[in-house]
């Protein structure tokens, strides 16, 4: 569902989706205004490769607590 919202949040700039269990990252989330990004103490493992290919504009991105090697 959040992947289909996102469409209607192009003027998003800021987003915060920390805490939220998530184990990995494979589809974009097509958000082109973002510039700050905090997947912080999710758990993370695996991250797409082309998973920020559509983020042009970020400036800041959070990945603390994850398990990322």
């Amino acid at each position: 569902i959040w992947f289909d919202l996102t469409r209607y949040l192009t003027n998003l700039e800021i987003l915060t989706l920390s805490q939220n269990n998530f184990n990995s990252l494979k589809e974009n989330f097509q958000l082109n205004s973002l510039k700050i990004l905090d997947l912080s103490s999710n758990g993370i493992e695996l991250i797409e490769k082309n998973f920020f290919e559509k983020f042009g504009h970020l400036e800041k991105l959070y990945l603390q607590n994850n398990e990322l090697n």
